[in-house]
């Protein structure tokens, strides 16, 4: 219900935009159940500590969260993100992956192609090279398959807790792998 009422204030806010409607009516609904728990965001000095590549156990998680914080990324477009995909001055976000449905589109239809750095490129090269992924740049157990969503969840809290920020904390501050989504924005 939530959900549908923010998309409901995105289209009545566009209508008043293009001077159909004065006024949101949307804008005095309030959401069932209340306001949720904000997403935690992490402040410039953790995501400094973050991108640390020597926190990390294995390459290409810290690959991961640079990319995120640099794109944006979901999850989801994160997992499915292809070897072909990748350009030097460009990703292709084309599709996300979602264990129901495996290989899609992203969220709300969002394909794009987001600019990156060639610090960037060269780090997915990397993890592409070491890897030897064919497919699927962050691939899990199978190489036709991503690692799973709890598998880099639980290496970014690993992370968090080698700079400094505990389990308690993380928990108390809602900071999750969407986080990093919020940081970027």
């Amino acid at each position: 219900v939530n959900q549908r009422l923010q998309i409901l204030r995105i289209m009545l806010e566009e209508a008043c935009k293009q001077e159909y409607l004065n006024e949101n009516p949307a804008q005095f609904v309030k959401p069932v159940g209340g306001r949720s728990k904000e997403r935690g965001v992490l402040s410039l000095d953790e995501v400094r500590a973050l991108l640390n590549p020597m926190i990390w156990p294995e390459y290409k998680f810290y690959a991961i969260t640079l990319l995120t914080l640099a794109t944006g990324l979901r999850i989801s477009e994160v997992r499915g993100l292809q070897v072909s995909q990748v350009h030097p001055d460009h990703i292709q976000v084309h599709t996300a992956w979602e264990e129901k449905y495996g290989l899609k589109e992203p969220k709300c239809g969002s394909i794009r192609d987001l600019p990156i750095t060639s610090f960037i490129y060269e780090a997915l090269q990397e993890v592409i090279k070491t890897t030897g992924a064919t497919q699927i740049v962050f691939f899990g157990a199978r190489h036709s398959s991503p690692m799973t969503k709890s598998w880099i969840e639980i290496k970014l809290y690993r992370a968090l807790a080698m700079i400094g920020i505990s389990e308690e904390e993380r928990r108390k501050r809602n900071i999750a792998f969407h986080s990093l989504r919020h940081t970027t924005n």
